[in-house]
């Protein structure tokens, strides 16, 4: 039996989630958590469902009690900043305090709040803290590492392309390394540790893309991957949409640092393969999907093509037009949140959502013109002219000179 406890000020009744593995707790306050902590009744009820409230006892039938009693006092709970009822200075018991959704600015300015230096009770943890929660201390130092990196572009002046071909070219110098079998997985996950070991790996990487990308303000999501063979296992990358007015460069991109990585300490063919760099969504399908990879699921780009199919599917069964209608308002917010991102036009709600989904989808093919891709990567990592060849030549960029590499422009209809 596995517990998990947060704190959400949102909820209005202590609640209890049971799954096969987990007794997931959810206290509406610190008070309460606190307050149950203190005593551990199992008269407590806890709200299973709506206006539906079960004893603890009810519910531990079949549990050892002194055990549940150990395991849920060593637990830690977790609480969203944002859903806190009290300052952190004030809190006196052992909690996680959950940063993740918060700009990198609003981060500093908690971490650096008077009076939780060195709270012995405090733990942080992030988007990029992947299976860890932190002491204030480690997650500055954090923080303070990948502010070498911002630093440098800053004082390069590079562009938003120019950025994200510095991260991805000096991240892929890391060669790709698990933890060991009877080691946390956050090892080669979390931020806070590849910073401080060789070990990391898919998760590890897009992590750093994502933290850098966050401070500079470029929007870089996660985009992760099922394994067809495998439902235990994945691959996550990153998709980011470019907005870039010194190369004219409009579109969204994916990047995966993974594949693209030092293989081993002989390997040098790695630094002149670019093959994963910016590569248009739907060239990176179709790679993706050939080696097993399948249902992409990111928060910007693949979304609103499965949310589109989902009002075509409810479109067929004939509903009523405010559930309809729900669902066509969810893909335009969800096309209207790229489109934000880079400065065309809302839609509205009497748009033609076949033509808008033949937008994004032309979108999701945009291919960057080489020369073009050439002073991005000279203006950062210059190079002799064979290597800037060589380097456009692996990229999804290039003109097609095999017959594979015609069919493939002939399939996603690019140049």
């Amino acid at each position: 039996m596995k517990i998990q406890i947060f704190i959400n000020r949102t909820f209005d009744n202590d609640s209890i989630e049971v799954t096969s593995d987990y007794l997931i707790f959810y206290f509406k306050s610190i008070d309460s958590y606190k307050s149950f902590r203190t005593t551990i009744s199992l008269d407590k009820e806890f709200e299973d469902e709506p206006d539906t409230f079960y004893k603890l006892k009810e519910i531990l039938i079949g549990l050892n009690y002194e055990k549940f009693k150990k395991l849920f006092k060593r637990v830690k709970p977790m609480a969203k900043y944002y859903n806190l009822d009290q300052d952190l200075s004030n809190i006196d018991i052992p909690i996680i305090i959950d940063l993740s959704g918060l700009s990198f600015t609003e981060k500093i300015d908690i971490l650096t709040t008077p009076g939780i230096n060195n709270k012995h009770n405090l733990f942080f943890a992030d988007e990029y803290t992947t299976g860890e929660y932190i002491t204030q201390v480690e997650m500055i130092d954090m923080y303070q590492n990948i502010l070498e990196d911002y630093e440098t572009i800053q004082n390069n002046n590079y562009s938003i392309t120019e950025a994200l071909f510095y991260i991805y070219n000096k991240y892929k110098n890391r060669i790709y390394k698990e933890e060991k079998s009877n080691e946390r997985s956050a090892l080669s996950r979390s931020l806070n540790q590849i910073m401080k070991s060789d070990n990391i790996v898919c998760v590890g990487y897009a992590n750093y893309l994502n933290a850098i990308a966050s401070i500079l303000n470029i929007p870089v999501f996660p985009l992760e991957w099922l394994d067809r063979f495998n439902p235990n296992s994945g691959h996550r990358e990153n998709i980011a949409v470019i907005n870039d007015p010194k190369y004219d460069i409009k579109g969204v991109f994916t990047i995966d640092i993974t594949w693209d990585s030092k293989k081993d300490e002989n390997d040098t063919e790695y630094q002149n393969n670019i093959r994963h760099f910016l590569v248009p969504p739907l060239q990176n399908s179709f790679e993706k999907n050939h080696k097993g990879l399948v249902l992409p699921t990111d928060n910007i780009y693949y979304s609103i093509i499965y949310r589109y199919r989902r009002y075509l599917k409810i479109k067929e069964a004939r509903v009523n037009n405010a559930i309809l209608w729900e669902n066509k308002r969810i893909v335009i917010d969800a096309i209207n949140k790229l489109y934000s991102l880079l400065n065309l036009p809302e839609i509205k709600g009497d748009c033609d959502l076949d033509i808008e989904i033949k937008k994004i989808k032309k979108i999701g093919k945009k291919t960057i013109p080489e020369e073009t891709l050439k002073n991005i990567i000279n203006n950062v990592t210059p190079r002799s002219e064979e290597d800037l060849d060589n380097m456009l030549n692996s990229s999804y960029h290039h003109e097609p000179i095999t017959p594979q590499e015609r069919l493939l422009r002939a399939i996603f209809g690019a140049k």
